[in-house]
């Protein structure tokens, strides 16, 4: 396979990706939309819990 054609498939299944990231926020949000409100701890540990 030539090194051109290495990197337009690349390429391509770099776009594939980027699109299917976006796919996974929308259906995300719009499952968020449903929810209400809410609140969200956020919990760091520094120190042995």
């Amino acid at each position: 396979m030539s090194e051109s054609k290495r990197i337009k498939d690349i390429e391509r299944t770099n776009e594939w990706s980027v699109l299917r990231i976006m796919s996974d926020f929308v259906k995300g949000f719009d499952e968020l939309q449903d929810l209400g409100p809410a609140v969200t701890f956020f919990w760091k540990c520094t120190v042995s819990c």
